[in-house]
């Protein structure tokens, strides 16, 4: 019997786009707390008769920050985008059966169930924080509980 892994996925998906726009709009606000605090900066140093070079270097220094991190984030975003796009033109499934995960497990794929996500850890074992172990332990295993931190593979006494 042919069992897809489903794991409410458009709820999943509707909660990245929805933790996306909050962070846009947290993001948004702390420009404005910063653009305010310089406005009130410079009416401060404006009164003291020196100081409207800073308040521009100040400014100039914060829009370089934020483009750069923008910047970097956006190329990040592109290259996992260059990745899906690979996966699509070699043919790669998008959805996978459980008898197609247990065959690839099977052939020594390294391969993990995160939510809805099947994930190739092969190449992440060596950098993961806790260790290769913890990851050959889990391989062929739904590995949503140790990621989202309801158990651990220490014993407390």
């Amino acid at each position: 019997m042919m069992r897809r892994l489903k794991r409410k996925t458009r709820l999943i998906i509707k909660i990245k786009r929805a933790h996306k726009g909050f962070a846009y709009t947290l993001i948004g606000l702390g420009f404005l707390s910063i653009l305010f605090g310089l406005l009130e900066y410079h009416s401060l140093l404006v009164e003291d008769g020196n100081g409207a070079a800073l308040v521009v270097l100040h400014l100039a220094y914060f829009l370089i920050v934020s483009l750069s991190v923008e910047f970097n984030h956006r190329q990040g975003l592109t290259q996992e985008r260059q990745i899906e796009l690979e996966q699509e033109k070699n043919g790669e499934e998008r959805v996978i059966h459980l008898e197609e995960f247990k065959r690839r497990i099977i052939l020594g794929e390294k391969l993990v169930i995160l939510d809805d996500l099947v994930l190739d850890v092969g190449s992440f074992m060596d950098d993961h924080p806790g260790g290769r172990y913890s990851i050959e332990q889990n391989v062929g295993k739904e590995v949503s509980k140790y990621f989202y931190g309801g158990y651990r593979y220490e014993n407390i006494d």
